[in-house]
């Protein structure tokens, strides 16, 4: 379906109802619904409103039209009528398109009034944006980094290679000659080999461990250690602030599990 619903808004609206009575309301689950902005500002409002009366509980918008690429620039215009409706029926507005990291939430935030923000093709690229709250080298820790982490990861859940692959090559920047590299491997071996090689030739040949844990209480605390130093570099974001759910690593199944939100995408 997806953004094919935006030709449909009787249909979608029906959808959303019937989740809503169906899903929501008995099993006490909020939905929501991520649209993308139609041609102009006053039917993309008009339906806003329709869809903020469905019972919904947050809506996110993604800033481009239909037919827009990611390479074109976002259209911001209506976003802040979109908020004021969110706000006017009681559910969140959450913005997505061209966020960068972390450094963008409040900007955002202060010029149109939304309450959050969704993150696509930067998270895949350096998932540091989330912590980071200056871009670029700054901010963010620095791409071998990350793709080391990852492929480590990958290793201790036996992550199926193609799958690896194809999320390390958003890491990688297609000019690297790691990018041939890798996207040529058969193997996670071979992507670790040929990781290992371009860090060994990099300027930084002390690896940097990244550990990320959720204490009891409402922070979340990211530390970047240098194996070599005493010292650590601690960010400590409120999840309030980020406007991210907060949600422990590893969940467990039990008898009361927790309620998880129901999206429908039409964008």
């Amino acid at each position: 379906m997806g953004a094919a619903l935006l030709k449909t808004p009787d249909k979608l609206e029906n959808i959303l109802r019937a989740l809503v009575k169906e899903v929501g309301e008995p099993f006490d689950i909020p939905i929501s619904v991520k649209i993308r902005i139609l041609e102009d500002r006053e039917s993309t409002l008009a339906l806003v409103r329709r869809l903020s009366k469905t019972g919904i509980k947050c809506l996110s918008v993604h800033c481009r039209t239909t037919p827009m690429r990611p390479r074109e620039p976002v259209i911001r215009d209506y976003l802040a009528g979109i908020a004021d409706i969110c706000h006017e029926a009681g559910i969140s507005c959450i913005v997505n398109g061209d966020v960068r990291g972390r450094f963008d939430l409040a900007p955002l935030m202060e010029k149109y009034g939304v309450d959050g923000a969704m993150i696509a093709r930067a998270a895949e690229s350096n998932t540091s944006c989330f912590a980071a709250t200056k871009p670029g080298p700054a901010g963010l820790v620095d791409w071998k980094t990350v793709a080391r982490e990852y492929t480590n990861l990958c290793a201790q859940f036996d992550n199926h290679h193609s799958n690896t692959k194809y999320c390390l090559l958003q890491m990688i920047p297609g000019k690297d000659k790691l990018y041939q590299t890798v996207s040529k491997a058969k193997s996670v071996a071979e992507m670790d080999s040929a990781l290992d090689a371009a860090i060994s030739q990099s300027n930084t040949t002390t690896p940097i461990a990244i550990s990320t844990k959720t204490t009891p209480t409402t922070t979340s605390t990211v530390t970047f250690k240098t194996p070599t130093s005493t010292t650590s570099n601690t960010s400590t974001a409120s999840s309030e602030e980020l406007h991210l759910p907060k949600r422990p690593r590893e969940e467990s199944l039990s008898e009361t599990p927790q309620k998880r939100p129901l999206a429908v995408n039409a964008a």
